[in-house]
């Protein structure tokens, strides 16, 4: 009879934050600045959740460290930074952004960041959901958008009702044609007038950019 391997509570909450993560292992290694073997040997366990471990994720996803420990809730914090933060959405609300927008994005905001330099009273973010966008934008980058700013051309963050998306966006008439940056996601056409909208990304966050410290 093959034996099964049941993880200690510290590695089991391990794996959840990995898994709410969304990213492969080598992606999940690479913002700790660790080696995919690393985290392979924890979910397979084959090694401990280092203390070092415990601060990466704290330092890189927000992670509260109570929550690896002991199992205390909230598994992510918000951060405790000088000045304003903004809130990263986990989706885009259809309608007026200054109704969904106004009401602080109830339900929708997981996460804040602080970006130096960037503020604004309606400022929101999106992270980059897939590699569609590669070589260009990486799963995981954050996109900051000012709702403000009017879509002319160019990179935008497409709103519809069954989710977000992040395409190069070009106008043929009355169509909207959405355009991937990696070939093997497909080509998609919007007619104008239909439910649909385009934010202007004002700043890139880059996970790969984060200090290694």
């Amino acid at each position: 009879m093959k034996n099964i391997t049941v993880l200690s509570p510290v590695k089991q909450r391990f794996y959840k934050v990995f898994n709410e993560s969304g990213l492969t292992q080598k992606e999940f290694a690479g913002r700790l600045g660790k080696s995919q073997n690393q985290i392979s040997a924890i979910l397979n366990d084959r090694s401990n959740v280092s203390g070092d471990m415990i601060q990466l994720l704290r330092y890189k996803f927000n992670v509260n460290p109570d929550f690896i420990l002991h199992g205390e809730k909230p598994m992510f914090l918000k951060p405790q930074v000088e000045g304003p933060v903004i809130p990263i959405l986990t989706n885009i609300p259809t309608g007026d952004w200054h109704f969904w927008l106004d009401s602080n994005a109830s339900g929708i905001t997981e996460e804040y960041i602080a970006v130096p330099g960037v503020q604004g009273e309606y400022l929101f973010a999106v992270r980059v959901q897939d590699d569609s966008m590669q070589p260009r934008l990486q799963k995981g980058d954050i996109l900051v958008i000012d709702p403000q700013v009017l879509f002319e051309s160019g990179i935008a963050v497409v709103q519809r009702e069954e989710g977000y998306m992040i395409r190069t966006v070009r106008q043929f008439g009355d169509r909207w044609i959405l355009v991937p940056m990696n070939e093997i996601y497909g080509i998609t056409e919007i007619i104008s007038g239909t439910e649909a909208s385009f934010y202007v990304p004002v700043k890139l966050v880059c996970v790969r950019d984060f200090p290694n410290e």
